[in-house]
């Protein structure tokens, strides 16, 4: 699971600001099962979670807005005027889904650490993560009943609970690959004929070239034959 700030944080590093980064407070786990891979440094393990570490996760665009080109693994930031210190840093990341905000927008904390930030009480959003694809529908099933009994609702209440799953994002997904599929087949078709009216245009010059050395041979061969057969009639 996790919690998001309610609104935007605001993360510094000495005369830099960032006023619009989406903070979220998450379990260890949640760094697998969102690939958040980290290119410098490491992800928020158990023991920051643990012991409540005031230690912070970038995303790769607030780490060029804090640091440019500079390290910034180890060096110290300020989270709503909350010292701690960076543990990793992610590469820039292309994703077709997100919650709430690019996961370039975004830092993590330890949930433990954002308890003490602000009210952790109600989580923005429960992830979890099936043992295999072909599982995700009981998982969810298995998920909603547990958290209905917890809360106290019905597990058929559509409204209750709303739940996304790879099924949802398939119609989206396949039209996005339907789309793309269709450009390349323009750019392809158009680079084609682009390349065979180029083509046609050579050909047609070097037909008009060998057209006009072929007359020009031709004349020089019907000129050199009357000139030997006047030649050949004075000789007789």
């Amino acid at each position: 699971m996790y919690a998001a700030k309610p609104s935007p944080a605001r993360i510094s590093y000495g005369d830099r600001m960032v006023g619009t980064a989406a903070v979220r407070g998450v379990c260890p786990e949640y760094g697998e099962m969102r690939n958040e891979v980290p290119s410098a440094g490491r992800w928020i393990d158990a023991g920051d979670e643990l012991e409540r570490r005031r230690v912070i996760f970038l995303g790769g665009r607030i780490k060029e807005q804090l640091f440019s080109g500079r390290p910034a693994v180890g060096e110290q930031w300020k989270l709503e005027e909350c010292a701690s210190t960076v543990v990793g840093v992610m590469a820039r990341k292309i994703q077709l889904s997100n919650y709430f905000s690019s996961d370039d927008d975004s830092a993590w904390i330890p949930y433990s650490t954002a308890g003490d930030l602000w009210n952790t009480r109600y989580a923005a959003v429960l992830l979890f993560e099936p043992l295999a694809p072909q599982f995700e529908k009981k998982a969810m099933a298995q998920v909603l009943a547990a958290v209905a009994t917890r809360q106290n609702f019905s597990p058929t209440d559509p409204k209750a609970l709303q739940m996304f799953g790879r099924d949802e994002f398939r119609p989206v997904i396949d039209a996005l690959t339907i789309g793309l599929q269709v450009l390349l087949a323009f750019v392809g078709t158009l680079t084609l004929g682009i390349g065979g009216v180029g083509v046609m245009n050579i050909m047609l010059v070097s037909v008009d070239e060998r057209i006009r050395e072929i007359g020009l041979r031709r004349a020089l061969e019907q000129g050199s034959g009357t000139s030997s057969f006047s030649s050949w009639r004075r000789l007789c």
